[in-house]
């Protein structure tokens, strides 16, 4: 004996409204994830396209009046204002502590003591309250010959000040030939550290 679909959705507990909104729900719950995660993936697709380049080396400091404190690689852990030895043309990362809770930044300088446009817009800084927020948009990527990065048409020569203590900020640069040392201008006679530079390939 057949049982008709109204008795058999009343003996399952379901109505064929219950049934219909269930479908709904879980057709709008799919679309949902899917087009979240579509929007997370061109999102994710988008910052890594507007990185760009390939970082060469990450550098990790702790930063005070007194110096820069190297923490990150072992080449620098433990020297203050340590000397970076970096090859031009290739892009680098910095991300820095504020260890002291004074006003502090980043910026590359040349032999004459003058900030360098070569920092990438896109500046993380996180003062621990959540995400970081972004100091300039998305920047875009600057070219280069043979194998070599050059600096962005938006770049910047300095971030912004970070004064809260355990805030950090993430940037990345462009070692252009020019580039002699690594400043914060706030603490221009402390807090700086010489850059040597070799040749790009």
């Amino acid at each position: 004996m057949t049982t008709p679909s109204s008795e058999r959705n009343r003996i399952s507990g379901r109505t064929a409204h219950e049934q219909t909104t269930r479908k709904r729900t879980t057709r709008r719950r799919f679309l949902t994830v899917t087009g979240g995660s579509l929007v997370g993936l061109s999102t994710i697709s988008a910052l890594s396209s507007a990185q760009g380049e390939n970082v060469a080396e990450s550098f990790e400091f702790g930063g005070e009046v007194q110096a820069w404190q190297g923490r990150s690689p072992q080449s620098i852990q433990g020297q203050q204002n340590p000397t970076l030895e970096l090859q031009t043309g290739n892009v680098y990362e910095v991300t820095w502590e504020n260890v002291d809770g004074q006003p502090h930044n980043f910026a590359l300088q040349d032999s004459d003591g003058q900030n360098l446009p070569v920092i990438f817009p896109d500046v993380q800084t996180n003062t621990g309250g959540g995400g970081g927020g972004n100091q300039g948009g998305g920047g875009g990527q600057g070219g280069g010959g043979g194998g070599q990065v050059t600096p962005p048409d938006d770049a910047i020569d300095v971030t912004e000040t970070v004064s809260q203590q355990g805030a950090t900020q993430t940037l990345r640069f462009v070692a252009t030939q020019d580039v002699a040392q690594y400043i914060c201008v706030i603490h221009p006679t402390t807090m700086v550290g010489e850059v040597t530079l070799q040749g790009g390939g």
